[in-house]
């Protein structure tokens, strides 16, 4: 069997000479690794076999000597690698503080850094139980909202019909009119609960008012049993048949308002995520070579040599970042090409997209220039080329952002005109049609204030 990372379950290998390289091979390296250190049993920590003095006598959590196998990013760059920023400190040292863990002088005893461990332990699993819980929150919030589009239609509709006998308001015709209007109005606001599946949120709408409908004239029945409900089936037929026009009405109104009408984004932005990452991979594999070429032409030339390869990789990385901008131009280009009606919300949608899809390339261009100045030993140079990077990063979003407005506001003027120029003709032909002839055998309009010519045809 493939053996899995028990965090974040990619699988395993052991790959001969790929441990810690910077590769997939290398990041998916399988490792052991120890639930608790065994360092704080005094095990030996040298090849000499040295023993230190362990923290703990005996493992507070009874999991001793016990271990699981990782990837190696999860091993050497989560676990052992936690993030504690400056107020998590701050804070972890007082409740430090108020355990009484604290010293103020190291002595003999290992009492104070043991109950320490145990107390960052302790935060650890309060802080993984508060996340589970919010997560699990979350989770049915969102169960919930999925389900608001029927269960807002059933409850809409099954409290006007089923507790009318109370108020006198239900109707089995006579609002029905009236009701298609209220169904469009629900619908704005079953889309605002669903806003990413307008479509689907309608059909919930109107099987919940279905629902509704049946459900209510039942309850309508038992509290109002002189009433005649003979005709039911028609009073279900009459209210779905009103609440799916008013319901599919509202999610396209809405649609029009959030994307390109009769355009599904979410399939195509997969085909354009796709066609990015693969320019995206090419890019990187070229600026690789064109960096290792760039070095040998420039080994043996001592500090010039250095220098001309850093600015040597800044320029190819800028190129690297102009080219992967206009690949995501050229693709959301696409998108606004395939679309009968471009929204600007939808324009903007791709705008805030367009960093996203640039950044990964961002962070490979700083590795080689970190990396590369590094090398050289000019680390005073990283920090200017890092700022240079950086700028051109947010001068090409903002070039990206602007070509795509741009790109929206001309196709659509494009398809004003073509719209406009049929209605120009037709108007053209009408008034052409209506305008009085001066022909001979024509009647004659007047010409002036005082007379009006007299010849008219037989």
């Amino acid at each position: 069997m493939t053996e899995q990372c028990a965090i974040c379950g990619c699988p395993l290998h052991r790959i001969a000479n790929s441990y810690a390289q910077a590769s997939i091979a290398g990041r998916s390296y399988a490792i052991k690794h120890h639930y608790v250190a065994r360092r704080f049993f005094g095990r030996p920590t040298n090849a000499q076999g040295e023993l230190v003095e362990g923290i703990f006598s005996a493992c507070p959590w009874k999991h001793e000597r016990e271990s699981a196998i990782f990837c190696y990013e999860c091993r050497e760059e989560l676990l052992r690698n936690p993030v504690l920023l400056p107020e998590d400190v701050s804070q972890f040292a007082q409740l430090v503080k108020r355990r009484g863990l604290g010293e103020k002088q190291k002595t003999e005893s290992r009492v104070p850094i043991a109950g320490r461990v145990v107390l960052l332990h302790e935060v650890i699993s309060l802080g993984i139980a508060t996340a589970r819980k919010r997560d699990a929150i979350l989770a049915r919030k969102r169960a919930v909202r999925d389900l608001s589009p029927l269960l807002g239609g059933f409850a809409a509709i099954f409290l006007l019909v089923g507790f009318s006998p109370w108020y006198g308001a239900y109707s089995a015709t006579e609002n029905v009119a009236i009701e298609g209007w209220l169904f469009f109005l629900a619908g704005l606001l079953v889309c605002a609960l669903a806003p990413a599946h307008p479509f689907r949120a309608a059909v919930q709408g109107t099987v919940g008012v279905f629902a509704g409908t049946a459900a209510g004239i039942v309850v309508h029945g038992i509290f109002d049993g002189s009433s005649e409900r003979s005709f039911f089936p028609f009073e279900i037929a009459a209210h779905t048949g009103m609440s799916a026009p008013g319901f599919l009405l509202s999610a396209l109104v809405w649609k029009t308002g959030s994307e390109p009408i009769f355009w599904n984004m979410s399939e195509l932005r997969e085909v354009v995520d796709a066609r990015i990452a693969a320019a995206l991979a090419k890019l990187l594999d070229s600026m690789r070579v064109d960096i290792e070429t760039l070095k040998s032409k420039n080994t043996g030339n001592g500090s010039l040599g250095a220098a001309r390869t850093i600015d040597g990789v800044l320029a190819i990385c800028t190129n690297a970042l102009y080219a992967l901008a206009e690949a995501v131009v050229t693709q959301y280009d696409a998108v606004l090409g395939e679309s009968l009606v471009i929204s600007p919300f939808a324009v903007e949608k791709m705008v805030r997209a367009v960093p996203d899809q640039l950044r990964p390339l961002l962070e490979q261009c700083l590795a080689h220039v970190r990396r590369e100045a590094n090398l050289a030993r000019m680390s005073n140079a990283a920090p200017d080329c890092i700022a240079s990077l950086e700028s051109k990063f947010d001068a090409i979003s903002r070039d990206v952002a602007l070509t795509l407005r741009a790109s929206c506001s001309e196709r659509n003027q494009s398809l004003a005109r073509k719209l406009a120029r049929p209605l120009l003709r037709l108007l053209e032909s009408l008034v052409a049609a209506l305008r009085p002839s001066t022909a001979d055998g024509a009647r004659r309009f007047p010409t002036s204030a005082g007379g009006v010519s007299e010849n008219l045809t037989s």
